[in-house]
């Protein structure tokens, strides 16, 4: 009789998986309107199941979904400025070390390759891992970073008359640049603020005798910009071409800052050949040739894989927007191109 009653009992359904590859990923915002480090669980299943117990940074994998939306498009790479930008749409003010991307066929789980990078990252390192699905394929995108001093909550926008405010770091010190080039400095053994009182684009660096510890614009009175300004193109095939796309590049960059074009001078065109050729060289050596006080004289050096990703290095350079914003402004510039690398001098002077 228990037999037959058993054999009676309906059946009970199939368990559905909770969770399979084909389902459709969830991305974390790539926009924000606060810089900050967000340790959380993933909502996505399937990057909560590679991360383990790893740190995963919602607002660094903010980050990576937005170079993810864009690969997919096929309309953005992984190049440095790329990233960065992407980085601060989201919130991350902190270095990216490391950025890599791997595709799948929709359905597939990732590939090996993503755990086998996941486990070269330092213990201490915050991850920002996201799956994105393209056309015919799902993309793994995956940044890491190093907090090595955590800023808490950080505004990206801020209206005329706010206040900036950093927290305490023990052995660092900030400066700021204001929109037009102006330099803010102290040292963070205690909370220092500083009163935002000109409308447009500040940039925020702290450091210590490590290096930069975070990096990031805020934005006074104005909407943070949608698009990088520097987007990377072909490598120069030779220096006068790399000189030839700086010059354009200069003439785009000051422009969306409101200035007038640097005007090419010969006197700083022959010191920024001497830079080139020593780099040592120091603007109290070099001022005098060019008839010009050293207060009025900058150097800039950078190296890029294109012209457009070297002089970004330049534009995101706290100490660098003095000259470069610097109003009726002179310029010198040589480049020197290799096999994989672009080198860029620029000696500016101001009248």
């Amino acid at each position: 009789m228990l037999l037959l009653a058993l054999l009676g009992c309906p059946k009970s359904a199939p368990v559905e998986p909770a969770f399979t590859w084909a389902d459709t990923p969830r991305l974390p915002s790539p926009r924000s309107g606060t810089y900050a480090s967000a340790v959380l669980r993933p909502e996505d299943p399937g990057v909560a199941e590679v991360m383990g117990d790893r740190a995963w940074d919602a607002s660094l994998a903010g980050a990576a979904a937005g170079v993810g939306l864009h690969l997919v498009d096929h309309v953005g790479g992984l190049t440095s400025p790329e990233v960065r930008e992407a980085a601060w749409s989201a919130g991350w003010p902190y270095p990216i070390g490391r950025a890599e991307a791997w595709p799948v066929p929709i359905g597939a789980p990732p590939s090996a390759a993503v755990s086998a990078w996941l486990e070269k990252q330092p213990a201490e390192a915050h991850i920002g891992l996201v799956r994105v699905r393209g056309s015919g394929r799902d993309l793994w995108v995956g940044l890491a970073s190093t907090v090595r001093a955590d800023l808490g909550i950080q505004p990206r926008q801020l209206p005329v008359g706010g206040q900036l405010v950093l927290p305490t770091v023990p052995g660092a010190r900030a400066t700021i640049a204001d929109p037009v080039g102006h330099l803010f400095a102290g040292e963070l053994h205690t909370t220092w603020s500083l009163t935002t009182d000109l409308a447009g684009e500040w940039l925020v660096e702290v450091r210590d005798d490590a290096g930069p510890i975070a990096v990031f614009p805020v934005y006074v009175g104005i909407v943070p910009p949608e698009l990088g300004l520097l987007v990377p193109s072909q490598p120069p095939g030779d220096a006068a071409e790399a000189v030839r796309i700086a010059d354009q590049r200069l003439i785009e960059v000051r422009d969306a800052y409101g200035l007038r074009a640097l005007e090419s001078d010969p006197l700083l065109e022959a010191a920024a050949r001497r830079v080139l050729a020593d780099p040592s060289v120091t603007v109290e050596q070099l001022a005098p040739a060019a008839g010009l006080p050293a207060e009025h004289v900058w150097k800039m050096g950078c190296v890029g894989s294109t012209v457009e990703s070297c002089l970004d290095a330049i534009l995101w350079d706290v100490r660098s927007r003095t000259g470069l914003l610097a109003e009726h402004a002179l310029v010198g510039r040589v480049a020197e191109v290799g096999p994989t690398t672009v080198h860029l001098v620029l000696v500016v002077g101001a009248e």
